[in-house]
């Protein structure tokens, strides 16, 4: 993703004007839903970790509830090859979930 002080010139260079009533609002809702997933993936796993933490998230969830990984075809891998990137899913979830997100998300799928 391009840093804020290159996108900024090239944003205004081509004339894209952002609201920034409607993108404050956007940022309240998306952590608040941030917040709220966050409290959920606490709860299911009884206890607090670092959502943020690569290596807690996968001991909570290879680990402690002995998830499995999935293979692209979306069966049970036997020998641990993964299917779609995480991150991959998190965009196809939130596309789901948030209408807007579409737009956000797809400009990061060029990078």
């Amino acid at each position: 993703m391009l840093p804020a002080l290159v996108l900024d010139p090239v944003m205004e260079s081509h004339r894209i004007r952002v609201n920034k009533e409607e993108l404050e609002r956007t940022s309240a809702l998306l952590g608040s839903r941030l917040k709220e997933l966050e409290r959920e993936a606490h709860f299911v796993a009884g206890e607090q970790f670092l959502v943020t933490s690569s290596d807690q998230l996968r001991e909570i969830l290879f680990g402690k509830l002995k998830l499995q990984l999935l293979s692209p075809k979306g069966d049970a891998s036997q020998d641990g090859a993964a299917g779609p990137p995480v991150h991959l899913r998190s965009r196809a979830m939130m596309r789901n979930d948030h209408q807007g997100a579409d737009v956000l998300t797809s400009s990061f799928d060029k990078h």
